[in-house]
């Protein structure tokens, strides 16, 4: 009986493919190797000249512009290029009442050779003082669905929406 079961199941993997797909852990989510994003606190300026330096770009604080060389910082991009630093909070109605709207002009994209520990470098990020969070750049992945609404086709506002960068 045994012998029977063994050769269903080596059977059924043989015709199905071989290899079931890995299932993603949501307690470690794949992240771009190489990357960090990193939110500065909102009294850090940023120099933008020396941003933009295609070679040793540095944010002109010395605390970040040492680890920005202890890493080899490579490239250091705006995530939210239009967004300026607001000088009163911006309030914004949720469900649970008035709640006050994120500062996002000083969040940064920061590219390292992709051999670098992504973790030890969030570490090392997130420990410094002017830094108010650092994390892997986490990777989406859009789900394969067909939606099952039938007025699908009669939302005309649907094809006016710019998507998230996906992999």
């Amino acid at each position: 009986m045994r012998y029977f079961a063994a050769l269903f199941i080596s059977t059924s993997i043989i015709f199905a493919g071989g290899e079931v797909p890995p299932q993603l852990d949501p307690y470690n989510p794949p992240f771009e190797p190489g990357v960090v994003l990193v939110k500065l606190k909102d009294d850090v300026q940023a120099n933008r000249d020396q941003l933009a330096r295609s070679v040793n770009p540095s944010f002109g604080v010395s605390s970040l512009d040492f680890l920005n060389l202890e890493f080899g910082l490579r490239t250091a991009e705006k995530v939210f290029t239009q967004a300026e630093q607001r000088s009163m909070p911006k309030m914004v109605q949720m469900p649970q009442g008035m709640i006050e709207a994120p500062n996002l002009h000083n969040i940064y994209r920061l590219s390292f050779d992709e051999d670098l520990s992504v973790e030890m470098m969030v570490k090392a990020y997130s420990e410094d003082p002017n830094v108010e969070y650092a994390e892997p750049d986490y990777l989406m992945r859009m789900m394969e669905t067909t939606p099952d609404d039938p007025m699908y086709g009669q939302q005309w506002h649907l094809c006016g929406v710019r998507p998230i960068r996906f992999i």
